[in-house]
């Protein structure tokens, strides 16, 4: 199969991990499958990051749903201020980093924003994360359910969608490498913060 010349249907994740980039940066026509059933504990409302005692899992809680609402059709909850505890998370993670200053405010107007629908605040997020990857990508919305044989890895198998820990990547410098070691496969946040602009290079 040509990707090049396909429409290659991915999950769409918040602030999804180097692993769903790199991927992501590798597939030249993306096609996000938004009429998915919506699928529980995966990467669609949460990311990882790593603070001083390891890594923080970040949830954004969703609004009551039934099991057959579609990813478009998922709202978030604001009924608990997640905003601020997940500012604060990043804060904490990331105060010292080299980007962290030239991102923070700009993430802050994104989260506070509050759009209604998750698949809202995720292209907002992914938009903004292929800004400072500084790479054009070429994507639509699906507008029904892509057949299940399509890029099922990435759909629909436990790893990327829940274990990414499991996807081993290459070093690079991170803020607590000397009490933790090296974590692979953290959000796409964990990269930027710590390399910047040099995060496409790693990613490609």
């Amino acid at each position: 199969m040509e990707l090049n010349n396909t429409k290659v249907p991915f999950p769409l994740f918040c602030l999804g991990h180097a692993a769903y980039y790199k991927a992501i940066l590798s597939t030249q026509n993306i096609l996000f499958d938004v009429f998915e059933t919506f699928p529980k504990s995966t990467y669609r409302n949460h990311y990882n990051i790593s603070n001083s005692q390891g890594i923080i899992r970040l949830s954004i809680p969703l609004s009551a749903r039934s099991s057959k609402d579609k990813t478009i059709e998922i709202e978030i909850d604001y009924n608990e201020d997640w905003i601020s505890h997940h500012l604060k998370s990043i804060r904490a993670a990331y105060q010292s980093a080299p980007f962290y200053i030239h991102y923070i405010d700009e993430l802050k107007t994104i989260f506070n924003s509050q759009p209604v629908f998750l698949s809202e605040l995720n292209f907002e997020l992914f938009n903004w994360t292929i800004k400072k990857l500084g790479v054009d990508l070429k994507y639509n919305l699906s507008d029904d359910f892509p057949p299940a044989s399509e890029n099922k890895y990435w759909r629909f198998d436990k790893i990327p969608n829940k274990k990414s820990q499991e996807i081993v990547l290459p070093y690079y410098p991170q803020q607590f490498e000397d009490r933790l070691g090296f974590i692979t496969n953290l959000s796409i946040l964990d990269l930027l913060m710590n390399e910047g602009p040099a995060s496409r290079l790693y990613l490609k």
